[in-house]
């Protein structure tokens, strides 16, 4: 009861859903090696009922969307980013953490292996680098789209440059990072999400958060007939059940074979897809 009060007591004064979730997490860990260990009988917070957010319906960005949004994103210095983001539906502190270590441009891969994050360490906002990813299934190689390789081996090439250019004013700290500035200062997550939701207003674009071009991923996906334990696959999520719940509502394209299989099998009229 006390575990379950400090849970409401949290979101009282502000915390969010996903903080209250990772105290959750942090107390269950803690009295569960205590309880393994026997300093205590049971594990009381496996009977707490930990936060829960409301079921939330992603929005996304269909085929025209998106198209849309890459031709308006022309000139924009983060274009790459937002493209690369909605071709292989990445997380932010995916996209983030990329290293050019984790290519292989002679094989055509994409490896995904590091992150990067924004915390708040002391009231102050840090970035974290990390070598390990969400989890197992994170870790993932992709094929390296020609397009994509391109873009990719002109922006080394810029690198290359700057770094011959600056020397010793060139920052090591972020020496293999794909995402830095002339001088190879990081580029800010919190950043890239805030110039995105200006980019759309700017140009009156439908408003979606930047999570949610992992979203648009998915469903153009589904919309091409890509299976759920593909698209799990792609999008690295831990088990096909996460993919099959988030995204369950969007799969109208196997909805629609059932039904026109139904129709068919009466003699009926079959339903043309848009």
């Amino acid at each position: 009861m006390d575990i379950q009060t400090f849970y409401a007591w949290l979101i009282d004064n502000g915390k969010s859903i996903q903080s209250c979730t990772h105290v959750h997490v942090i107390i269950r860990r803690a009295l569960e090696i205590a309880y393994r260990t026997g300093r205590i009988p049971v594990n009381p917070a496996a009977k707490v009922e930990k936060p829960k957010s409301p079921k939330y319906d992603a929005k996304y960005y269909d085929l025209k969307q998106l198209k849309v949004l890459f031709e308006k994103l022309k000139g924009d210095k983060y274009k790459l980013m937002y493209k690369m983001t909605a071709f292989y539906g990445l997380r932010r502190s995916e996209l983030c953490g990329m290293k050019w270590s984790s290519i292989d441009f002679d094989n055509n891969k994409l490896m995904l292996n590091s992150s990067i994050v924004q915390a708040s360490l002391n009231s102050k906002t840090v970035i974290v680098k990390k070598d390990v990813m969400k989890n197992a299934a994170s870790k993932r190689t992709m094929p390296l789209i020609p397009e994509i390789k391109q873009t990719l081996l002109k922006l080394k090439a810029e690198q290359d440059k700057n770094k011959a250019y600056f020397s010793n004013y060139y920052n090591q700290e972020y020496l293999y990072y794909f995402w830095v500035d002339e001088i190879r200062m990081i580029v800010n997550p919190n950043t890239l999400t805030n110039h995105f939701q200006k980019f759309l207003d700017q140009h009156g674009l439908p408003k979606i958060r930047f999570y949610e071009l992992r979203h648009s991923c998915a469903s153009l996906l589904l919309a091409c007939g890509v299976s759920v334990k593909e698209i799990q696959e792609w999008l690295g999520h831990s088990a096909i059940s996460t993919t099959a719940d988030i995204y369950s509502h969007l799969n109208y394209s196997s909805k629609l074979n059932v039904a026109n299989t139904l129709a068919n099998a009466f003699g009926g009229e079959m339903i043309e897809s848009n």
